[in-house]
């Protein structure tokens, strides 16, 4: 899997809109074997959604569930925070995944 930080290229009017209403949030943009976009938002201090994560191609196709968990699987996503979690995954109009926190685990669960 060739990933390529791509940042602080694109700070575009969502990075600054998430800075506006979740300043202590740290997003990170990353190309994909040169044809997916990666999405990763942390904020440790909400509670509710401390992570959000995003996938999408350039040819404007849904990421495969292959692709998406070799991604969740790999050093791009902080395991320890989000095993603590129940997560949702959608896929928007435009062939966009999101995946986000629904529930914490309870201690059973972990």
């Amino acid at each position: 899997m060739k990933v390529i930080d791509v940042t602080d290229s694109r700070t575009t009017f969502t990075n600054q809109m998430m800075q506006v209403h979740a300043p202590h949030s740290k997003t990170n943009y990353f190309e994909i074997d040169d044809n997916i976009d990666f999405v990763r938002t942390y904020d440790l201090t909400n509670k509710r959604t401390p992570f959000y994560f995003s996938f999408s191609q350039k040819n404007k196709m849904p990421v495969s569930d292959e692709i998406i968990l070799k991604i969740m699987n790999s050093d791009l996503i902080h395991h320890e925070l989000v095993k603590q979690y129940n997560i949702h995954e959608s896929i928007s109009e435009n062939n966009v995944t999101h995946i986000f926190p629904i529930s914490k685990k309870s201690k059973e669960e972990k």
